[in-house]
């Protein structure tokens, strides 16, 4: 299964000119939790305030790839096929459907209802989108910008070894990044205050639909399957982030244990 991408801002003058919803975390300097060791991070930044959904990943697909032909794998899952005991196979994106009768820069549709689900993508077209953005959207690059990608994404695509480049302007955030606007207390200034949810509570948010409680989260498979970003509306973290805990994973940039060794990036959020 895919995993979702949540989008970090590295300067003002980007976060003002996309139609992404974005979020101030200020208090920079903050203490970290001091039960995880995470979230401390000394600079201002902005987070998306919801993971990306299908209908702003299929404007990139259809302006990058026009005719659908899928350069740089940004449609389908593709691994390397030599893995022992294992075969994959490409997959399309769930929530997004190719129409090959469409007209270019429309092949690329969305399910009916699934407009504002999460879209749930690999890394690399995770760290592609980032790129696109930080070019400018329209058919701007998507191999370098946030990340440098040319030369092959290794291992299931994690591109070991890429990282941030200086001067980013978009960005998937880093571990800590995610945890402070997830947990972090915002109105407890610099201390190591977090919350035990990303729900600005220490209590457990209901495994509810969100029709039945909106400050409630979708997990423990409550609904089913995915719901609309942000549907929640009650959930909020402290500083105005949506869907943290529940509905999908989301992609770090950080890699599991902090170590590339391990050649797989994070994800986290998908449950309590």
């Amino acid at each position: 299964m895919g995993v979702a991408l949540v989008l970090l801002a590295c300067s003002e003058a980007v976060s003002s000119s996309l139609e992404i919803q974005w979020v101030a975390i200020g208090n920079p300097g903050n203490a970290p939790d001091p039960e995880t060791e995470r979230g401390s991070v000394g600079y201002t930044y902005e987070i998306s305030a919801t993971e990306i959904t299908n209908a702003q990943f299929v404007e990139y697909l259809n302006e990058t790839d026009p005719l659908a032909n899928n350069h740089a794998n940004r449609f389908v899952r593709t691994y390397p096929r030599s893995l022992p005991g294992i075969t994959f196979s490409p997959r399309i994106l769930p929530g997004v459907e190719y129409v090959p009768q469409n007209s270019p820069g429309s092949k690329y549709t969305i399910k009916q209802g699934q407009e504002n689900h999460p879209a749930t993508v690999i890394w690399s077209a995770a760290a592609r989108y980032a790129n696109w953005l930080h070019n400018g959207k329209g058919s701007g690059d998507t191999e370098d910008g946030a990340y440098s990608l040319a030369g092959g994404g290794g291992y299931l695509d994690f591109y070991v070894g890429v990282e941030r480049n200086p001067g980013s302007r978009v960005a998937i955030p880093t571990m800590d990044e995610w945890y402070k606007a997830a947990f972090h207390d915002a109105g407890a200034g610099t201390s190591g205050l977090y919350f035990e949810y990303p729900t600005s509570s220490n209590s457990a948010p209901s495994a509810a639909s969100p029709f039945i409680d909106p400050s409630g989260s979708n997990y423990q498979g409550v609904v089913g399957g995915f719901t609309d970003v942000g549907a929640y509306y009650l959930a909020s973290s402290p500083y105005g982030t949506y869907d943290q805990a529940g509905n999908a994973f989301e992609w770090l940039e950080t890699y599991w244990g902090y170590n590339a060794n391990a050649g797989l990036r994070a994800s986290v959020g998908g449950n309590l």
